[in-house]
């Protein structure tokens, strides 16, 4: 069974909305290369609200750990910034995947 961490963006205050720009740095940033990551994606909202999701799908629940403390780490600031910089995120939801 996966684990699918998600990550609720939307539209900053300043009118700052954008997947793409945040699809390339989720790419670019170290989380793909984290042992356990199956995938990293983003999906936006197809209905008209302007709200996106960054996505990271996990082999396991003990993969979670690596990810969490990965987020703590001192490297990770300079990322959580750039990610910033593309929409604002308000809500983490992790799912359990049944393929």
């Amino acid at each position: 069974m996966a684990i699918v961490v998600v990550y609720l963006n939307h539209e900053t205050s300043e009118g700052v909305f954008d997947p793409e720009e945040h699809f390339k740095i989720a790419k670019s940033c170290p989380v793909p290369k984290l042992p356990g990551v199956i995938e990293v994606a983003v999906r936006r909202h197809a209905t008209g609200k302007r709200i996106f999701s960054g996505q990271v799908k996990l082999e396991s629940w003990a993969d979670l750990q690596t990810l969490e403390n990965w987020h703590k780490s001192d490297g990770a600031q300079e990322w959580h910034e750039k990610f910033a910089k593309t929409g604002n995120f308000f809500e983490r939801i992790i799912m359990e995947v049944y393929e």
